[in-house]
């Protein structure tokens, strides 16, 4: 996976390529194939409902919700059946990454739009872009705003400005979007500050390990689910349970594993590969490690009968 170099708030300057408004639309006139995007997409929903679908999992977005979606992250927009939607969207950088890194998003994404293609070609040179995140705070993955109007106007004008492009117009761009993301912190601080002791969704969470051990689970994409960084994320996790993500999830495996070869039914592989191991050799290693014995002698205490 290629590594992700992060900027801080004094180190960002947004380069916006591409604005768009799609008001009023229907669930059947709208076409989004399935596609990897290559830049940042900052999605406003004004009015309406709207899915995002991603290989990891969907997020229903409502009336004055902001998403945004990182680079190389395969995914489709959808329109809830029978609904209508009005979103805003911006694809942006957030820095100027060269000529050699610029791309038409007419060409790249809009073209696919209008072919009613399924899913998009990949484009395997834009592919190895460099990759840049916002290092002090994770953009929300699903949050409402306070302050819709604010949004709506910045984007208004930024829509305004691409297609007029008056003079020094590209600086009017960066300006806007510095302000909605100046927007989005503040909504994100707010978040923070109106939930209650810090992890107020730990119940959800634990859930969905429960839920999804046996997967393999992307922590960074689970703490943006529930709105947080992971630096955050891991932290209150640890403050909660004694132990990181990580150990959790291992203790949370070997457990279901101890359950599963007491019955004497199943083999060590088998039991590896259904608490989320591929590799039935580390499986036992670990085992050993943490449970002070091989799994295979747990056929020796637990005969099967």
């Amino acid at each position: 996976m290629k590594k992700q170099r992060t900027l801080d708030l004094l180190n960002i300057s947004p380069y916006v390529r591409y604005v768009h408004a799609c008001i009023d639309a229907i669930d059947a006139g709208h076409q989004i194939p399935w596609r990897c995007i290559y830049d940042y997409e900052f999605l406003f929903v004004a009015d309406g409902e709207l899915t995002v679908v991603t290989e990891k999992g969907s997020y229903l977005l409502r009336e004055n919700t902001i998403h945004t979606i990182p680079p190389m992250i395969y995914h489709t927009l959808q329109i809830p059946q029978g609904q209508r939607c009005s979103y805003y969207s911006v694809h942006f950088d957030f820095i100027d990454l060269g000529r050699e890194n610029d791309f038409s998003p007419e060409e790249v994404y809009i073209a696919n739009c209008n072919r009613n293609l399924e899913t998009a070609p990949i484009n395997e040179q834009l592919k190895r872009r460099p990759l840049y995140a916002l290092g002090s705070m994770a953009l929300p993955e699903a949050m409402t705003v306070n302050d819709p109007i604010a949004y709506t106007a910045h984007l208004k004008q930024m829509i305004n400005l691409q297609h007029d492009k008056p003079f020094a117009w590209e600086i009017d761009m960066k300006c806007g979007m510095l302000s909605i993301l100046k927007l989005i912190l503040h909504d994100i601080k707010r978040v923070r500050s109106e939930k209650k002791p810090h992890m107020e969704h730990f119940s959800d969470i634990t859930a969905y390990l429960f839920d999804h051990y046996a997967e393999a689970i992307d922590f960074e994409h689970l703490s943006r689910m529930f709105g947080y960084s992971y630096s955050s994320f891991r932290k209150h996790f640890k403050e909660r349970t004694g132990k990181s993500p990580h150990e959790y999830l291992t203790d949370l495996r070997l457990s279901r594993a101890v359950t599963l070869l007491q019955t004497g039914r199943y083999s060590v592989t088998e039991v590896a590969l259904t608490v989320g191991y591929n590799d039935t050799a580390y499986f036992s290693r670990l085992f050993r490690l943490k449970k002070g014995c091989s799994p295979s002698s747990f056929f020796h205490i637990y005969p099967n009968t």
